[in-house]
């Protein structure tokens, strides 16, 4: 099985990662590991790769319909962190970096008074920006750092504080809908409550039509048949809540509720 990724340190340990679970539990299994730059959903649907590993905040809401989510990973962290310094130690006027218009938002409602300013790039060139430029922390996702086992200096930030991105903490693996074979070996590697949890939280995307850019957050925690669900859209400005929790078999009426609350229709 070819197996496409991209070129950076985070693709690799992504990779790696599923890479090591696919040989525990299929060592007949032989992946052929290719480096594929921006276009890896394409070289799934070209045939050029078998599959593609990536973070599940990379893959579209309204995905290519010859394409299919064939795995979801067991999820790692799904919490914010920031760098270097904590939460509860931003002051009035501070400088934390980040592009994500969802992080932004709830930092605004949040901390008030905290600045935002644009940063972007890998964890490595940001980690260097850090260290050129006027930032007094920087956010990051919590299960990106883990993987390259960056622990020193990282502050975790309550879910309840900054909403997840829906699919934040979680791998996916993408292959062609029709194709069988691969379907049946990533079975093999899926983890079906993280799976669950990710497509309530992107059900609940769809029913905003919103896209993974949005300032749209949501999610999900599946336990003991339970859906617990936080979620917060600011489409078109003013801020929505919701919190709620309910039966797993729920799911697909809830999914529509907790859409029309988002964009005021409840």
């Amino acid at each position: 099985m070819i197996v496409g990724c991209g070129t950076g340190d985070l693709a690799q340990a992504q990779a790696d990662k599923f890479t090591r679970r696919l040989e525990a539990y299929c060592p007949e299994v032989e992946v052929e590991r290719k480096e594929i730059g921006k276009d890896l959903l394409k070289a799934v649907a070209d045939g050029t790769v078998d599959a593609a590993v990536l973070s599940m905040t990379h893959v579209p809401i309204d995905l290519d319909p010859a394409l299919t989510i064939g795995a979801v990973m067991k999820r790692g962290a799904v919490e914010e962190a920031l760098y270097p310094i904590p939460w509860e130690a931003l002051k009035c006027g501070a400088i934390v970096g980040t592009s994500s218009m969802r992080r932004l938002m709830l930092f605004r409602t949040r901390k008030p008074g905290v600045r935002i300013k644009e940063i972007s790039g890998s964890i490595e060139e940001r980690m260097k920006k850090f260290d050129t430029e006027e930032y007094n922390s920087i956010l990051f996702s919590k299960a990106d750092l883990d993987l390259l086992d960056i622990t020193k200096l990282v502050h975790t930030i309550d879910k309840h504080t900054i909403i997840p991105a829906p699919g934040q903490g979680a791998i996916g693996v993408v292959c062609r809908a029709g194709d069988s074979a691969t379907l049946e070996i990533l079975r093999n590697v899926n983890n079906r409550d993280s799976n669950t949890e990710v497509t309530i939280e992107r059900g609940i995307m769809k029913a905003v039509g919103a896209t993974i850019k949005d300032p749209v957050a949501v999610n999900a925690e599946v336990e003991d048949g339970l859906v617990s669900i936080i979620a917060s859209s600011f489409l078109p400005d003013v801020p929505v809540h919701v919190q709620m929790t309910f039966p797993e078999t729920k799911a697909e009426e809830k999914i529509k509720e907790i859409g029309d609350r988002l964009m005021r229709k409840a």
